[in-house]
């Protein structure tokens, strides 16, 4: 959206001020005068009662937000006086145009002092920084290091499956001693019945050579049964034997195999530590402390900021100034387009020339003129060079100036056309 107009009642009665739908320059020596009227759309901008906005949407739409003196508020499309239904959100900003805590927000963003410059210069020191090295060569570092830390993920997933199949192994370990010790049990038991067999066939004979045959007979038949019950349980506890030695067997022949899959998986972690080491101190020689990851996740926003931090590098001056304003406004303007690329909301400028090296003016200038081509741009100044700039754009109908000085652009744009140039101040 952009404002067309704002409309504010007043003791003196209600007063009117419109807007480029670009770039609005409020200029005056007077500075009671110059901020009473940038004043006014702060005030505006911060849905304060008694103010009027009418806003044009990039849908074509021409909506009116009204705050009345009592406080009551209400959105109306202008052409047909009927009402708009402030909840929907496909309005974008206009939807919370009489919100005064969501303007608040807004204006803490879009109300560009230099106090909060200076802050976001510090605020944004990683993303700066990253603006200003070689981006092609830094990307694939950062691609890289992406990839070494995949690398590295697998090696450690690769040790947590190994981790898992050792402490299987070891259960498998205890199971497996556990039925040893069962299967030497039972194979005493099969001893015993082996001993208390032939103790009771030679009780048997004798019985039968001294007492009673019979009864040695019946003896001996019994240690002979006795005996076979004894084979038979033997013979399966030395199957079931066999088939644990083999099952131990391989158990051992995988703790074999895991040491060797410990030492290469060690090997591959090593070198995987070392590739990813190696990625990161290239890193730091080139980005310092910055991390890729920023680089990655806000890459249109630091490409943009790298072409601002360019102009302002490459501004041929004599004497080298503070460029800390224009830096921290650059990043302002990178992160509001990557935050609100369609909305055209203004931007609202406390003058920042007074604070600028005049040598770095022009890049100021040549910065405004680009967020003018994003949103709109509302700058109040007293620095007369910056109003006959305003001047000449304005004639040009890329901005309106708002000034109670008398410029006249015609000697400035005949000496432009003389030397077949644009237009400077």
């Amino acid at each position: 959206m952009w404002i067309d107009r704002i409309i504010s009642d007043s003791p003196e009665g209600r007063k009117g001020i419109e807007l480029h739908e670009r770039l609005t320059v409020i200029s005056s020596t007077d500075s009671t005068r110059r901020r009473d009227a940038f004043e006014q759309i702060l005030r505006a901008m911060s849905a304060h009662p008694g103010s009027t906005i009418e806003v044009h949407t990039e849908f074509g739409d021409n909506i009116t937000a009204h705050r009345a003196a009592d406080g009551s508020t209400s959105l109306f499309d202008t052409l047909n006086t009927f009402p708009v239904d402030s909840d929907d959100r496909s309005l974008g900003v206009v939807s919370q145009l009489n919100s005064p805590q969501d303007m608040a927000t807004h204006l803490e963003l879009f109300h560009v002092t230099a106090d909060r410059l200076r802050a976001r210069v510090d605020r944004d020191a990683d993303v700066i920084r990253l603006a200003q090295t070689p981006l092609d060569q830094l990307l694939e570092l950062a691609a890289k290091i992406t990839a070494d830390e995949k690398n590295l993920d697998k090696t450690h997933d690769r040790r947590s499956d190994l981790s898992n199949s050792m402490r299987e192994r070891e259960g498998m370990e205890e199971s497996m001693d556990l039925q040893l010790e069962e299967k030497f049990e039972e194979q005493q038991k099969v001893r015993s019945f082996g001993i208390a067999s032939l103790v009771i066939i030679v009780v048997g004979m004798t019985v039968a050579m001294t007492t009673s045959l019979m009864f040695g007979a019946l003896l001996c038949a019994a240690a002979l049964g006795l005996a076979a019950v004894g084979h038979l349980q033997g013979r399966n506890v030395d199957t079931e034997g066999g088939e644990i030695m083999g099952q131990a067997l391989d158990i051992q022949l995988g703790r074999v195999s895991e040491l060797f899959d410990n030492h290469d998986l060690s090997r591959h972690r090593r070198d995987a530590e070392q590739l990813l080491a190696d990625s990161h101190a290239t890193w730091r020689s080139i980005a310092g402390n910055s991390s890729h990851s920023v680089l990655l996740s806000d890459r249109p926003r630091i490409e943009e900021l790298a072409s601002h931090l360019r102009l302002i590098a490459n501004e041929p001056v004599e004497v080298q100034g503070d460029t800390t304003l224009l830096v921290g406004f650059s990043s302002l303007l990178a992160d509001l387009n990557r935050r609100y690329p369609a909305e055209r909301v203004p931007l609202l400028i406390d003058d920042l020339f007074d604070s600028v090296p005049t040598q770095y003016h022009a890049v100021m200038r040549e910065l405004l003129l680009r967020a003018s081509h994003r949103r709109q741009v509302v700058l109040e100044t007293s620095d007369m060079t910056v109003t006959k700039w305003a001047a000449v754009e304005a004639v040009g109908g890329d901005a309106l100036l708002i000034t109670d000085h008398e410029i006249d652009v015609e000697p400035i744009i005949e000496q432009a056309v003389a030397s077949d140039a644009s237009p400077t101040v």
